[in-house]
């Protein structure tokens, strides 16, 4: 059990740098879905579609929040979907690691348990043709 431990340990440092990187991902979408939304509702009143008294309330709310929603959606798809499929392959291939480490352990602990029974075998069977104890 110590052992998993361990492995689980270094497994979640080594995946610690794609955790940060997705998380700074997230950061950005929603940094350039805020700036976008700003930018939207800044061209708008300036344009005259919002007036000045709806610029600061309900219309510019909506506004800022559909189009931060867009931008964010099409920000993350675009560069977290990357993110996402490089952090999978690596978590992919440290489970797959830390499988076959388990797997060789268990056909390891299989062969010393059968050589051992075996040993066991061979003692039992001398001590019958000798008479004495295994």
């Amino acid at each position: 059990m110590a052992e998993l431990r361990v492995e689980y340990d270094r497994l979640s440092l080594s995946l610690a740098p794609c955790v940060i990187r997705d998380l700074g991902m997230n950061l950005a979408s929603i940094a350039g879905s805020e700036a976008a939304a700003v930018i939207l509702t800044s061209a708008l009143t300036s344009a005259g579609l919002l007036g000045g008294a709806a610029a600061g309330g309900a219309w510019t709310f909506g506004v800022g929040l559909v189009v931060g929603l867009v931008v964010g959606i099409v920000i993350d798809e675009t560069a977290g979907a990357a993110y996402e499929d490089v952090a999978r392959q690596q978590i992919h291939l440290k489970v797959n690691e830390i499988r076959n480490r388990m797997v060789e352990n268990i056909y390891e602990a299989l062969g010393r348990a059968v050589n051992t029974y075996a040993e066991l075998q061979v003692r039992c069977v001398r001590a019958l043709v000798e008479g004495g104890t295994p």
